[in-house]
């Protein structure tokens, strides 16, 4: 892909990502997180990077980096890009064809100069945090940390 990547932030502080000159806008819904899996994937990732863990191996680490990203972006794809990535989530149906696609979209950002995907990773996880349905959640949980 000839044309750079760029991280941005829409007017309502929702991130888009544009690989060439097609914008994705990301954004998680309830249902792809709740039933995807995707919570109990960043806290498995976060846990092999944590520097108490001393069984976590470089290539233990990387691999479950790449297994998470490739699942974390095709849940932001769904809210917005569901006609290109979308799948049922209920079932499974078409997860593994969506999966494929955002594959490819991973490899056209991975090929750039550039590219970088722990920053990635940081920017799709600061999503969830800060602007989906979780948000609440966490914050409770922060306010709650912070008072004890």
């Amino acid at each position: 892909m000839d044309a750079p990547i760029f991280l941005l932030y829409w007017e309502d502080n929702k991130m888009e990502l544009k690989i060439g000159k097609k914008t994705y806008k990301l954004q998680f819904g309830y249902a792809v997180v709740a039933r995807g899996g995707i919570t109990k994937k960043l806290l498995d990732m976060q846990d092999m990077f944590d520097e108490n863990n001393e069984q976590a191996s470089l290539s233990d680490g990387l691999e479950r980096m790449m297994a998470t990203l490739d699942e974390l972006m095709l849940a932001a794809l769904q809210k917005n890009h569901a006609d290109e990535f979308g799948y049922s989530v209920r079932t499974g149906n078409g997860h593994d064809e969506a999966l494929e696609k955002v594959d490819a979209l991973l490899d056209s950002y991975l090929d750039q100069d550039d590219a970088d995907p722990m920053e990635l990773i940081g920017s799709l996880t600061e999503e969830l945090e800060n602007n989906g349905f979780l948000r609440h959640i966490l914050r409770q949980e922060q306010n709650q940390t912070e008072a004890n």
